[in-house]
């Protein structure tokens, strides 16, 4: 690994921090798993310890990956706004009864899926209550029709703890 320098001097952002963090930095980059405690220490790393910890990671990834930026384009398709958990957490859920609750049909859920497909989108991500997931409709609609529809998308249906939790 190329040692990272501070801009402008002589010194490289490794040889002005900590000591700890130092010994912490160089096992990282001979590939050691770190420690609990290790992890917290850079987790909590402020000043030159900081500078440090960015400047490592800087070069582990350019030697990792390099310069080039990548994205996914994703379009998150929620097919109802129905909540039976009430934790609040979205922040969009609705009770069942609400005035502003919403589910959507099949079709337009395909439909909303092709006017993202039109614009190039890389992945479908399906999104709803615990118990909406239950149903099996984010799965119908990623593995049947939306796979067959849009062969470039991946498709994710709603987050494994919510089926769990359903």
């Amino acid at each position: 690994m190329a040692t990272p320098t501070i801009s402008g001097s002589g010194l490289t952002a490794v040889e002005t921090c900590p000591a700890e963090v130092r010994e912490i930095l160089h096992a990282v980059n001979s590939g050691a798993e770190l420690t609990f405690e290790q992890g917290l220490l850079l987790a909590t790393a402020k000043d030159p310890a900081l500078e440090a910890l960015v400047a490592v990671a800087n070069q582990l990834r350019r030697e990792s990956v390099g310069d080039a930026i990548t994205y996914v384009v994703n379009r998150n398709i929620n097919f109802t706004n129905v909540c039976f958990v009430g934790c609040s957490f979205c922040g969009f859920g609705r009770g069942p009864g609400a005035a502003d609750a919403y589910s959507l049909s099949f079709e337009e859920v395909v439909r909303r899926a092709r006017e993202a497909w039109e614009r190039a989108p890389r992945r479908f991500a399906f999104r709803a209550d615990c118990r909406a997931t239950s149903t099996g409709f984010s799965t119908a609609i990623c593995y049947e029709p939306s796979s067959m529809r849009f062969p470039r998308c991946t498709c994710m249906p709603s987050r494994p703890w919510k089926l769990i939790t359903a």
